[in-house]
């Protein structure tokens, strides 16, 4: 059933929602902040945030400052997110809190590092990394808030909107990446009480307004770059393998349709002859996609019955809605990441911090390679998985500027 904007209900959350592992700790009598609010905060004040600005999200950072990094991309979807939440009556704080730290575990050079540092932990059979897992152990474990516990100590709802599934990592590299065995304990706490493997209400919302930020930023920055053009989308190739690649899941007229309607516009761009012109329609054409996969959505009941609010419901997407952002994102796909001036980062990725792990696992002297608050956890490591782990937390939490500024100093 669909619920109507008129009536829908806001969803409410309770002291089960506000709690926090290690107790509501250091608040402060005189602080009116809601508990989402002091996450955000938590959040933004974290070091691991900050280093998101120095990550590549496609193109690398020192590229062109026009292009998005890891943290600039955040700070969209979160905007985006919160746009959803405020139509769907879901509390924008904790919305914002949760995909604000949604990237929080990218690793240096975008999704070519994950892949690099995956394959690196894999082949040595240490366990394996994905940003999704490595979100929730930077949030739990790695960052420093106080000397009584480790992590930042979030909100079980915040939390909860972070767990994509609520399944263990595997070794054996299954699809089941979400959280690692590390942090097994919390996470059992995080989805007591919860239907089972139903990602709660805002984890929907900012999922889809990460859907949103990839199908449309990625196509305004390769439309910057030229790498997407009216010439390149007519050729039949590309048409071609995005059909391809979205075949058994949107029929081949709505992909087509999706796909023209994009090339119409570009098109529409290019004729304009005014260089500030065609930076403002492409700029009008990225606020009018937006706002039409924002307010294209609904709210249904999820069916779950007597349920924590935040599982009551179920953001709907339509099905043209969603053929048009995969359209876009095996475009950017295929006109852009697959490019061989963005491809090449892929190389430069697998080199550097297959270096930087070799040296960081494999050296006599790799406790001294690594800064102080790492040496405990690199100390304290009892295997060479152990320490595997360490390595790889530490080079993901690298930018790319230290990644290469370290792979430097060492070779």
């Amino acid at each position: 059933m669909i619920i109507e904007e008129k009536v829908l209900p806001a969803v409410s959350y309770g002291v089960y929602d506000k709690a926090r592992f290690f107790g509501n700790d250091e608040m402060r009598d005189d602080d009116e902040r809601s508990p989402f609010e002091i996450d955000r905060s938590r959040i933004i004040h974290s070091a691991a945030f900050r280093r998101l600005q120095g990550k590549t999200q496609i193109f690398g950072v020192a590229n062109d400052d026009f292009f998005r990094t890891r943290l600039t991309h955040t700070l969209e979807v979160a905007q985006i997110a919160k746009g959803i939440a405020l139509i769907a009556k879901a509390n924008p704080e904790m919305v914002e809190a949760i995909a604000l730290a949604h990237d929080i575990g990218h690793p240096p050079y975008g999704h070519s590092g994950e892949r690099a540092l995956n394959k690196l932990m894999k082949d040595k059979k240490y366990g394996i990394f994905d940003s999704n897992a490595q979100n929730l152990r930077i949030l739990a474990n790695l960052e420093f808030k106080s000397s009584k516990y480790n992590g930042l100590n979030l909100t079980r709802a915040t939390l909860d909107g972070l767990l994509k599934h609520k399944r263990d990592v595997t070794s054996d590299g299954k699809p089941i990446n979400y959280f690692y065995p590390t942090e097994e304990k919390l996470v059992h706490w995080i989805i007591d009480s919860t239907p089972e493997n139903h990602l709660s209400f805002e984890g929907q919302i900012v999922d889809w307004a990460d859907q949103i930020a990839y199908s449309v930023h990625d196509i305004e920055d390769g439309i910057h770059a030229q790498m997407i053009t009216s010439m390149s989308l007519h050729n039949p190739m590309a048409l071609q393998k995005v059909t391809e690649a979205l075949a058994g899941v949107f029929d081949a007229a709505s992909i087509q349709k999706a796909f023209q309607e994009l090339t119409d516009e570009v098109r529409n761009i290019e004729s304009i002859g005014s260089a500030r012109e065609r930076a403002c329609e492409r700029k009008s054409l990225t606020s009018r996609l937006i706002h039409s996969f924002v307010t294209g959505v609904t709210v249904k009941s999820a069916g779950n019955g007597k349920v924590r609010k935040r599982h009551a419901y179920d953001l709907e997407i339509p099905k043209e809605l969603q053929c048009r952002s995969k359209v876009y994102q095996s475009i950017a796909m295929e006109l852009v990441i697959h490019n061989h001036t963005v491809a090449s980062i892929e190389q430069r990725a697998h080199n550097i911090l297959g270096k930087l792990f070799e040296a960081l696992t494999f050296n006599t002297s790799a406790l001294y390679l690594y800064p102080d608050e790492y040496r405990q956890f690199y100390s304290e490591a009892k295997s060479d998985a152990e320490r595997g782990r360490v390595a790889c937390d530490f080079i993901a939490a690298m930018t790319d500027h230290a990644a290469e500024n370290f792979y430097r100093r060492l070779l």
